[in-house]
């Protein structure tokens, strides 16, 4: 497997016990960091690969929390462009600038010094 797999057509009880059923690969064993909430429906299953294991990732669903929609309409008043560059860290369209943060110049004199013990 190279990177993740998702499964987002899963059975209501594809948990039981200790082992999840997932589509063509059939029963694995499942540690669970906490049981399921009441309510709550697997939407999707994501499973990845890291360097100590598998990892499998549980997206949930509720019926009774509202879906969120966003009713704003983009205009002059609420809309702002951002520019990134070179000279600037960025302008926007209002004019305003902000310059580049100097982290490495601010704390180059206290590298310096750590460097030499």
């Amino acid at each position: 497997m190279n990177g993740d797999e998702c499964y987002a057509q899963i059975k209501l009880d594809c948990i039981q016990g200790n082992k999840i059923n997932l589509p063509k690969i059939g029963n694995i064993k499942l540690i669970q960091h906490r049981p399921l909430p009441d309510g709550f429906q697997i939407k999707i299953v994501t499973m990845s690969r890291k360097a100590d294991g598998y990892y499998v990732t549980l997206s949930l669903e509720e019926k009774s929390v509202p879906a969120l929609t966003s009713k704003v309409e983009p205009t002059l008043k609420n809309t702002l462009g951002i520019d990134m560059g070179l000279n600037k860290f960025l302008v926007t369209s209002e004019g305003e600038s902000i310059p580049i943060p100097q982290y490495y110049r601010k704390s180059q004199q206290r590298l310096k010094t750590l460097q030499k013990r």
